[in-house]
């Protein structure tokens, strides 16, 4: 009974917390008329995520085109991704400051390891994930069909998307989408925008009672509308995004509950509503902060934490061509190469060997016809 007790004043707390955030940024002095689900979108680069990929020795094999398809689109080489990823092996481990980011001493005796660890500005520290280094663990850490859909949605104009992370409680579960399906439907309606925002094409929202200023000037030609989506996604659609969603969050040990997240911007999520959270006033309060007035331009001092998401976010709000192929990651193909490709000595190696066996066949044939 008290653990309980303890559960539901945390679940009570948790609205609370979330009601009290909204009302505060509600509250401050307005510094512009964009409202804050656009102004992110515009504005607000993702934090960037960290891949560390550890090895004995230099990669070879499947482990090197694994870590070259990672970089081909982390932050170090293109604009396609909030990942930053990094190269270590044992030796140069032991002399970077990465090393104190391990509790312990990482096992590479069965091979590569790739650990992906949360934006610098993150209050939690250690990895969000750690797995064998291998092509499909990229692609995991990459991409996935949930994640692409989500940021497509956002930039097709959506004001947010609420995500509904499935508790596998099918009862819970329902009852969470059927308060999310009707609240949509009454925020969708009744929801509006600030007045004063200036469209790219020049005309500005509202009566015109407010003149036109650059500060409250979009650049993008994406329709301004007020459009909350929402989705309801299992556990096991996508490993990476539910473990890091729920890292992130303060959900803690109602981490197994229903749990509904608010994504704008270039992939920010809000803390979760969860279980009895989830209810009308909360989504009206989600999305009266997302569609207010961007009462703080500066992004460290608004609510939230960003997801790893494959996206060129400045390319496609402008309509202009993203430079990523996503049919590279429908499936990913293990080239047959050597372990040990690239290696001269292996390469001579192979050579002499054939050369041996070649000899060998030809002193054989040449024995069998002295013998006729």
């Amino acid at each position: 009974m008290e653990n309980s007790f303890q559960l539901n004043q945390i679940k009570k707390m948790n609205s609370i917390r979330i009601l009290l955030c909204f009302l505060i940024f509600q509250g401050a002095v307005y510094s512009c008329n964009i409202p804050v689900f656009r102004y992110a979108l515009e504005k607000w680069p993702g934090d960037g995520y960290i891949a560390i990929v550890l090895s004995e020795d230099e990669l070879k094999g499947e482990g090197k085109q694994a870590f070259d398809f990672l970089m081909k689109y982390s932050m170090n080489e293109s604009y396609a991704s909030n990942l930053e990823s990094y190269h270590f092996t044992t030796e140069t481990l032991e002399k970077s400051e990465v090393l104190s980011w391990f509790s312990e001493s990482p096992d590479l005796s069965k091979g590569p390891l790739l650990f992906v660890f949360p934006p610098r500005s993150a209050r939690i520290k250690g990895a969000v994930w750690e797995t064998p280094l291998t092509l499909e663990a990229v692609e995991n850490v990459l991409y996935s069909p949930v994640r692409n859909e989500l940021a497509n949605e956002i930039c097709s104009g959506t004001s947010g998307v609420w995500v509904l992370l499935e508790s596998g409680d099918a009862e819970k579960d329902e009852a969470a989408w059927k308060v999310m399906q009707e609240a949509k439907v009454a925020i969708n309606e009744h929801m509006v925008l600030p007045e004063g925002v200036v469209l790219s094409d020049g005309t500005v929202t509202g009566d015109g009672s407010i003149a036109y200023d650059p500060e409250n000037e979009l650049f993008s030609d994406i329709e301004l509308k007020i459009d909350f989506k929402i989705k309801r996604i299992r556990r096991d659609a996508d490993p990476f995004f539910t473990k890091t969603m729920i890292d992130m969050s303060d959900a803690g040990e109602l981490s197994n509950e229903p749990l509904v997240f608010t994504l704008f911007g270039r992939g920010r999520a809000l803390d979760p509503m969860i279980s009895e959270g989830i209810n009308e006033d909360n989504l009206y309060f989600s999305a009266e902060y997302l569609c207010g007035a961007c009462s703080c331009e500066v992004k460290s001092q608004n609510p939230g934490y960003d997801i790893l998401m494959l996206k060129n976010w400045e390319a496609a709000i402008l309509g202009e061509d993203e430079e990523i192929d996503f049919n590279e990651f429908v499936k990913v193909e293990v080239l047959d190469v050597p372990a040990d490709e690239g290696s001269p000595d292996s390469a001579k190696i192979i050579l002499l060997l054939t050369g041996v066996i070649l000899l060998m066949l030809v002193v054989a044939l040449g024995q069998r016809k002295s013998s006729l």
